[in-house]
């Protein structure tokens, strides 16, 4: 059974659980709010589940903080173009309600704008109201109340519940943007798809190692300390310790203090790594590798059944590089440049990660956590077959001559 919490308004609640299969293999656990800021408080008082159900967008950021010091996915219902042009027939077919005559609040008005240039550029469209989700609902309360007793509309159309309310409450015709059945399923089986990518993950076998920095270093009492914290078995050998346990126990524990507290004991005595894969004799392969990769003992790598290498931790908790690649268009920019596939990857995420477009070899050498000729060495390949190109050149603030600055030149799918 995939236990999803969900949050949102009671109306979404109660719509959300009927849709559902009795015979499912998803169970709903609703958390109802009467505004979507409170859902940053609920997200605190969420019983131990699978997943996380927003009713939308504006919940989900309210939240966001709260989630990531979570381990489980979320999703959250998108409000797209679907739900508007349903909405908009709805009031069309059964109350005969031009769209001119209506308010409306949206978080991003373009999903409006697609709508209307799809039915013709002629149909004059409703009032729309952008929804910030840092302002309060009065400002979005009176926009629709205004217009109404201006005689301009003869409906307030609102995304949120709790404006629906205080409409009501003011004797202000309103109702409450549709939310189509096909997307409220398909989110419910998006968040049951990440949560079993995510079970699948974090049972993974995993092994850590620890090697000395000398033959005189001892960490015996910091291996039974981290086998403990990670609900695992260590055993000993020639070459160090190995720490047997799962991957999720891994990521459980690796952001809070007490491991970095171990970890900071540890690393003035040995080298730490760890790798995860559907068998022992895979998982330490792994973490063979991602020892390999660890040239200070200050961090460690995390390399796990999916050929995705996590790190430098615990510095970079969000950096994930593909140690493989599956793409054709990465796999032949690795063949023609003769780079690993976890350069590229590494590439790859340097162009997503930096606002800029150009760089120079040190900012690339920073990055990658290498020196600078070896990345300079890389630009090189990168540079013969076409994939970087020559930007332009930096001056120094000291004597010297001026940097050359580049660009990437293919996709970063």
């Amino acid at each position: 059974m995939i236990k999803i919490a969900m949050i949102g308004s009671e109306d979404f609640c109660q719509r959300a659980a009927g849709l559902l299969d009795p015979h499912s293999d998803i169970s709903l656990n609703p958390y109802i709010y009467q505004h979507p800021k409170e859902a940053r408080g609920i997200v605190a008082t969420v019983t131990p589940c699978d997943a996380i159900l927003f009713s939308g967008s504006l919940p989900y950021q309210f939240a966001l903080d709260e989630l990531e010091k979570l381990q489980i996915p979320s999703v959250y219902l998108k409000q797209d173009e679907t739900a508007i042009a349903m909405t908009l027939l709805f009031l069309s077919t059964t109350r005969h309600i031009h769209p001119n005559a209506i308010s409306i609040d949206i978080r991003d008005p373009i999903h409006m704008r697609h709508v209307l240039n799809d039915l013709s550029h002629s149909v004059e469209g409703p009032f729309i109201y952008p929804i910030n989700p840092l302002e309060s609902i009065d400002p979005i309360t009176d926009f629709h109340a205004a217009l109404y007793r201006d005689g301009k509309t003869v409906i307030g159309v609102t995304s949120i519940h709790a404006v629906y309310e205080r409409l009501v409450e003011y004797q202000v015709p309103a109702m409450k943007m549709i939310d189509p059945e096909s997307n409220i399923l398909h989110t419910i089986e998006e968040a049951k798809q990440k949560a079993l990518y995510s079970r699948s993950k974090s049972s993974q076998i995993a092994v850590g190692l620890i090697r000395p920095l000398s033959t005189g270093d001892s960490a015996d009492d910091e291996v039974s300390q981290l086998a403990n914290m990670l609900h695992g078995h260590a055993a000993g050998s020639e070459n160090g310790h190995s720490v047997f346990t799962t991957l999720g126990n891994i990521e459980k524990i690796v952001g809070t203090a007490s491991f970095q507290k171990l970890f900071q004991k540890l690393s003035t005595k040995a080298h730490l790594a760890f790798g995860a894969g559907e068998s022992t004799v895979e998982a330490s392969q792994h973490a063979e590798q991602a020892l390999s990769l660890s040239n200070h003992p200050d961090q460690f790598y995390v390399l796990d059944g999916f050929k995705q290498l996590r790190g430098p931790l615990p510095q970079k908790t969000d950096s994930i590089i593909d140690m493989q690649l599956k793409n054709p268009a990465m796999l032949k920019i690795a063949d023609r440049t003769k780079l690993s596939p976890s350069n590229i990857s590494k590439i790859i995420q340097f162009g997503k990660f930096r606002h800029s477009k150009q760089f120079s070899a040190n900012d690339l050498a920073t990055y990658m956590n290498v020196t600078r000729r070896t990345a300079e060495r890389i630009i090189k390949k990168m540079s013969e077959c076409g994939y970087i190109r020559i930007a332009g050149e930096e001056m120094t603030y000291k004597q010297g001559r001026p940097r050359t600055l580049y660009e990437l030149n293919f996709p970063l799918l």
